[in-house]
């Protein structure tokens, strides 16, 4: 998949204000507001756009963040891995090189870890892992940088 400079300028744009018509943004780019709906659509078709929604801050509504690192061997990381994605308080899933497993957890402020997490607990058994309770959140951004963009091929 090949992005050219009007795909990246509408990435930058919707990334900063997805609400934006199709016209404001023809109107924006200099582009007919018709091009703009092709474009964002075969974005979508391409998965480089997975959606458009409301872009929610849980620490800010109530939420607090955990992260947990698992040690895990890799001839079991695909099974528990598909085990986590079930847990809805599980919000992101990362692998490294080196056999970790990284889980973004969410949890209510008011909510002690073994009450929220006991049920990921019980399947994390026999498994190394740390829990890391979130105490501020530095930065919180959900975008690709636009420099970053600049760059995608």
């Amino acid at each position: 998949m090949k992005l050219d400079s009007l795909d990246k300028s509408l990435l930058k744009n919707l990334q900063t204000n997805g609400r934006l018509s199709l016209r404001d943004l023809g109107r924006a780019l200099n582009v007919p507001h018709t091009t703009i709906f092709t474009r964002i659509n075969k974005l979508v078709k391409q998965g480089v756009i997975d959606g458009f929604s409301a872009i929610l801050k849980p620490h800010d509504v109530g939420f607090k963040l955990n992260m947990i690192v698992v040690d895990s061997s890799d001839n079991l990381d695909d099974k528990l891995t598909d085990e986590l994605r079930q847990y809805s308080d599980v919000m992101n899933i990362f692998r490294s090189k080196d056999g970790k497993i990284f889980l973004k957890t969410l949890s209510p402020n008011d909510c002690t870890d073994d009450e929220c997490l006991k049920d990921l607990k019980a399947r994390l058994y026999g498994y190394n892992y740390t829990i890391h309770e979130v105490n501020e959140v530095v930065k919180y951004d959900h975008k690709i940088h636009d420099n970053l963009i600049d760059q995608m091929k």
